[in-house]
């Protein structure tokens, strides 16, 4: 049964989730500007070095089981 409770849990964690996507933004925007990136553009990923891409890879693993831990809470 959905119960105000419910819905003010789910507004609590989409607030913390909009938090979470400023810091990580602002932190990108960063990580560009010392690498002298562009803000909107891309970059290839293969001139990245493969201890980079490692550690991507390891985030976004991470991210996933975190955004699935989050995601099971509301079923």
């Amino acid at each position: 049964m959905f119960t105000a409770e419910k819905s003010q849990e789910q507004d609590r964690a989409f607030a913390a989730l909009k938090e979470e996507y400023a810091r990580l933004d602002a932190k990108e925007k960063e990580m560009r500007k010392a690498l002298n990136l562009s803000e909107e553009g891309g970059i290839n990923l293969q001139d990245l070095p493969q201890e980079v891409l490692d550690v991507a890879d390891i985030c976004k693993d991470r991210a996933k089981r975190a955004g699935e831990e989050r995601a099971a809470k509301f079923k």
